[in-house]
């Protein structure tokens, strides 16, 4: 309940605030992803903006509040998207801008009940039944047939229908699958993760377009963080 006053208050604020003043030295991302993933990419985006002298908040909303937030300048990016999401999803984003080089590698493990052979799992064998998954994933939902969906709001959730049998399997990004599982022995007692990553991609930022000017000057500091060590001693920081 407090969490969602305090998102209450924030969003009415950035609307004033945010990409209304195109010279801001602080910048509002938001991102759908969850701990610890996303953490990591609020680090990676802390260190680069505070090299460029610059701050950044980040917050966390659902992944199609997040697009129309950013498209109507409310906030002023997006944190993580596949490249190519525009291609893909329905909503307006004629404002969007891609920041062309990516800001973290995903992997999507598959989960299954433990004595269940899913050896190689691949987006092929996991649609022999229902897989569930977080909403607001395009990427996942456009590689699972409509009838086999189940679009779920917290991984927890996704893993427990996988535990109750209720689903064949889930779908869930590595970091987070592994971290829920290590920590719960409901889920290590009876669940296991595929080895193999089923995908790996990249996610790239995404800029409202009015900071076009700022494009530039972030890739120069991703990769300048990737040349010098600090970006992966960020993603691997445990």
């Amino acid at each position: 309940m407090k969490n969602s006053v305090i998102l209450y208050f924030v969003i009415p604020v950035l609307m004033i605030f945010s990409c209304s003043i195109l010279a801001n030295t602080n910048f509002v991302f938001a991102t759908h992803t969850k701990p610890p993933l996303s953490d990591k990419i609020a680090a990676v985006y802390q260190e680069a903006f505070e090299r460029m002298g610059h701050s950044v908040e980040f917050i966390t909303l659902p992944g199609r509040r997040i697009i129309y937030f950013v498209n109507d300048c409310v906030i002023d990016g997006d944190a993580s998207r596949i490249k190519n999401f525009q291609q893909i999803t329905s909503d307006n984003t004629e404002n969007y801008l891609l920041i062309d080089e990516p800001i973290i590698t995903i992997e999507l493990v598959v989960i299954v009940k433990k004595g269940v052979d899913f050896v190689p799992a691949s987006w092929a064998t996991i649609n022999t039944g229902r897989v569930a998954y977080i909403g607001g994933s395009m990427h996942i939902k456009n590689n699972v047939a409509v009838h086999n969906r189940v679009a779920l709001p917290k991984a927890s959730t996704v893993l427990e229908m996988v535990k109750r049998g209720r689903v064949q399997s889930a779908v869930l990004f590595k970091e987070v699958a592994t971290e829920l599982i290590n920590k719960n022995k409901a889920y290590n007692n009876y669940l296991k993760i595929i080895d193999e990553p089923i995908d790996r991609f990249y996610l790239y930022p995404f800029l409202n377009k009015k900071h076009i000017g700022l494009r530039a000057k972030l890739i120069k500091v991703l990769q300048e963080m990737k040349l010098d060590g600090s970006y992966e001693a960020i993603i691997n920081k445990a």
